[in-house]
């Protein structure tokens, strides 16, 4: 299984060939990108949806131009998402839970009896009518739970629930195919998006493929194919 986090389904993998799903005909999704989890450093900072982005040399993705080795865009609509098992160290999540409430319950006091007819020897009555009786019920109130038990109860998947968000924040989904808005405005289609220092950090200009060095290709993370509606460059991802 993949992390923690909520989704709509899961399907477990066979236990004989590791296979989820097999399909003969096309996987339809609606995102745009591949994207892979990947670790942050400790010192990078909140990731931005179409932001630049460095790899260092411990892999793990950095904000600081000093310490990339490698280049790339986070994603901002994946259809794939891999290296899902950042979250596995924390386990399964609680079983989910719902508050009791006070109700009402209906105790039986005396069962239903039915009708007896009355019994002559002749004209002689042995044993008179009795008529029929319904049961009869009281009202019993059931308390439900208290603000601290509900608290009690609660408490296990709220922790649970703050440690992967924990964790959560030291991942991001970098793009690693398809196509990427990135945070880049002023670029032309054909143009590269390569990262330029910007003090200690990473930014991005545009860069016209006959102007291009060896290095910046190489450093480039994708080639413009369209200026999006709010003026950001649309990428097709390039894999270092």
């Amino acid at each position: 299984m993949g992390s923690a986090s909520a989704c709509s389904a899961s399907i477990n993998a066979s236990t004989i060939t590791g296979r989820s799903i097999n399909v003969s005909g096309t996987i339809n999704a609606g995102g745009a990108d591949y994207a892979e989890y990947m670790f942050k450093a400790p010192d990078c900072t909140v990731i931005e949806p179409g932001q630049l982005i460095g790899i260092g040399a411990d892999g793990k993705l950095t904000d600081r131009w000093a310490e990339a080795i490698s280049f790339a865009v986070k994603s901002t609509d994946p259809c794939m998402v891999g290296g899902d098992k950042w979250s596995q160290r924390l386990g399964p999540r609680p079983p989910s839970v719902t508050r009791t409430p006070g109700s009402v319950a209906s105790q039986l006091v005396s069962e239903a009896q039915a009708a007896v007819e009355a019994v002559y020897d002749g004209l002689t009555l042995i044993t008179p009518a009795i008529p029929a009786k319904a049961a009869v019920y009281r009202e019993v109130p059931l308390a439900g739970d208290t603000d601290e038990e509900w608290a009690a109860r609660q408490a296990p998947g709220l922790a649970f629930d703050a440690a992967l968000e924990a964790l959560r924040q030291t991942v991001d989904r970098i793009a690693f195919a398809g196509q990427v808005p990135c945070n880049i405005q002023g670029a032309v289609p054909g143009q590269f998006i390569v990262p330029v220092q910007h003090g200690d950090g990473i930014a991005g200009t545009a860069i016209n493929e006959e102007d291009l060095t060896l290095q910046q290709y190489m450093r480039a993370i994708g080639k413009v194919i369209a200026i999006e509606d709010d003026g950001r460059a649309r990428v097709i991802v390039k894999v270092a």
